[in-house]
């Protein structure tokens, strides 16, 4: 339904996705990132953004590199930017590992791949 359409019949804009995919080894990291994200937003400083995850990415491995990825979800871009670039800028691996993770935010996922 267009979005004029969802408004009309009271549902609201769909929400604007942003996603974190942790490209990652080993998954507690993925996991630890979620969490940090999901402590932040139960913090009650922000509002109207939702966390899914984490789990496999659609495509889990490649090159020998476990892929784990969470969604998070908010009304407005500016909100899931700020989110995101927080969470970038913020979080920090809990293992002498670091330099096995990466962490890529795609702001406008059309895929999940």
């Amino acid at each position: 339904m267009h979005t004029a359409g969802r408004r009309r019949a009271g549902r609201g804009s769909l929400p604007r996705p942003a996603c974190a995919h942790p490209v990652i080894t080993p998954f507690p990291s993925a996991e630890s990132a979620a969490a940090w994200v999901a402590g932040l937003l139960s913090s009650g400083r922000i509002r109207d953004v939702t966390l899914v995850g984490p789990a496999p990415a659609p495509i889990d491995r490649i090159r020998g590199r476990w892929r784990w990825h969470f969604l998070l979800r908010a009304e407005g871009a500016k909100t899931l930017g700020k989110v995101s670039r927080y969470f970038y800028e913020r979080w920090r691996a809990p293992t002498s590992k670091a330099a096995d993770i990466r962490v890529i935010i795609d702001r406008d996922p059309v895929q999940l791949l």
